[in-house]
């Protein structure tokens, strides 16, 4: 049983580093789709502006409205894209739930008293405690969860005629300072299970 909890816990934090940098590569990608998303919404404004009537240029049959259906095409362009990013955000989060399920379960079916799993209660060198791994499994898990969550609701909330739910949108896929120094902690501190070697259970 301790080699089965040891193989949890190295599954769910050598991954970690695979979700971490899936997210910044990510929330990358989206700052530019969104940065495209709000010069095509500001374009759109902008045609269909009263100001933009005067112009000589839009008098030509037809011109105006060629321009605005190229537009919103294109907003539904980097709409889908983003739509895509989501999904992929939500993946590595729902293999990362099932990775800190499985070893909520494994620890669930181990007795802290048994003098075989001591050294993991404990830690040693390359294990922190037990306890503690257990509690930033979980706390990295919630961030990562309510990062989707907020980006998931500014997206459903997105208007594209409206510049502040774009800027909400932008503003949701910041990932918190704090967050990043501390998770950035908790990889250094757990970078070595990932060169542990777990016997085959």
């Amino acid at each position: 049983m301790k080699k089965v909890v040891k193989k949890c816990i190295v599954n769910y934090f050598s991954y970690l580093k695979n979700v971490d940098d899936t997210w910044n590569d990510l929330c990358k990608s989206a700052k530019e789709v969104i940065r495209a998303l709000k010069n095509r919404c500001q374009q759109l404004r902008l045609v269909n502006s009263i100001e933009t009537d005067k112009q000589e240029i839009f008098k030509i049959a037809g011109l105006r409205e060629k321009l605005i259906l190229k537009l919103i095409r294109g907003i539904q362009e980097e709409m889908t894209l983003l739509g895509n990013l989501l999904a992929r955000l939500n993946c590595i989060n729902q293999e990362l739930k099932n990775k800190l399920m499985r070893l909520e379960e494994a620890r669930s079916n181990i007795s802290l008293k048994d003098s075989e799993i001591e050294e993991l209660v404990s830690g040693s060198p390359v294990f922190p405690k037990l306890e503690k791994l257990l509690i930033w499994a979980q706390e990295v898990y919630d961030y990562y969860k309510t990062l989707y969550q907020n980006i998931n609701e500014a997206m459903l909330s997105l208007d594209y005629k409206n510049e502040e739910t774009i800027d909400r949108l932008e503003n949701s896929f910041q990932i918190n300072y704090y967050w990043r120094i501390k998770i950035d902690r908790v990889r250094g501190l757990t970078e070595a299970l990932s060169k542990t070697v777990i016997p085959q259970v």
